[in-house]
């Protein structure tokens, strides 16, 4: 480092100066995308699920921006201690499974994980909520979208979508630095998701299909960006459910070109 600023100490003032911008000149560059001074959706995004889930709840987070947020609520803020969570591979929070579960077979694993989030669904007394992307959508249970998430529906109420105040408790500051940002896009296009399961469940199939074309739209991997993949899938999958198979055919058509191998994606499709 002496060396250096010797050398630098033995060149004219105007190319002293030069050099010295040099390594400044990337970061007035790119400041505009690197930026994170009203990036707040991480923020948003966990205070805002958390005020979606009832007193004492089970949740079952998916993904790794709910595991990570959810983890940092819990053990480092001690946010709703009230609230339980776990995760369909049994990370960070604890395992629901049983002691052995790691030491089973695939399939075995995928058995006891639908075994016991069933029985969590129809047996235990707590409120149980899940994320739109994980195991549990998979399940056929009847359920609520409530603002960003599902709940178990219970007793046979015939409830028609989400409750009218899940609205008030979700605050997402879309900002133009997050735009692009993984995170903002997952998070943006479940609220839009939800939005449209909430509107098909009282039968405003416009409404809905307005809601998940936005969904779809935030979803996208333009420009380089990694698209988020569920999203065209679990939309095809519930306007399938719906009777809308045009609709859900030009879904299904997106998920495919997004990815090839999803198993999902060529499922619905040769179902519309």
């Amino acid at each position: 480092m002496a060396a250096l600023m010797n050398a630098v100490s033995r060149v004219r003032a105007p190319a002293r100066l030069l050099i010295l911008l040099l390594p400044a000149a990337p970061a007035f560059a790119h400041w505009n995308t690197n930026t994170r001074r009203d990036a707040f959706i991480a923020e948003d995004f966990q205070a805002s699920l958390l005020r979606c889930l009832p007193r004492d709840a089970f949740y079952f987070a998916s993904g790794d921006n709910q595991m990570f947020l959810l983890s940092y609520a819990r053990f480092v803020e001690n946010r709703r201690p009230d609230l339980t969570f776990a995760t369909d591979f049994a990370l960070i929070f604890p395992n629901p499974f049983g002691e052995d579960f790691f030491r089973l077979p695939a399939r075995d694993r995928m058995a006891r994980r639908t075994e016991v989030m069933r029985r969590l669904a129809e047996q235990d007394p707590r409120p149980v909520g899940y994320a739109p992307a994980g195991h549990f959508s998979t399940l056929g249970i009847p359920s609520l979208p409530t603002g960003l998430l599902y709940l178990v529906r219970r007793g046979g109420r015939q409830d028609e979508g989400r409750p009218p105040a899940a609205d008030q408790r979700i605050t997402l500051r879309e900002t133009p630095s997050g735009r692009s940002e993984y995170l903002s896009r997952d998070i943006i296009a479940q609220r839009h998701y939800l939005l449209g399961e909430s509107r098909l469940a009282r039968g405003d199939r416009p409404a809905a299909l307005a809601a998940y074309r936005k969904a779809a739209f935030a979803a996208q991997g333009s420009g380089g960006r990694e698209p988020v993949e569920w999203v065209a899938t679990n939309i095809a999958a519930s306007l399938l459910a719906h009777q809308m198979p045009e609709e859900a055919e030009g879904m299904a058509r997106r998920a495919i070109a997004i990815n090839p191998l999803d198993v999902n994606g060529h499922l619905n499709l040769g179902l519309a």
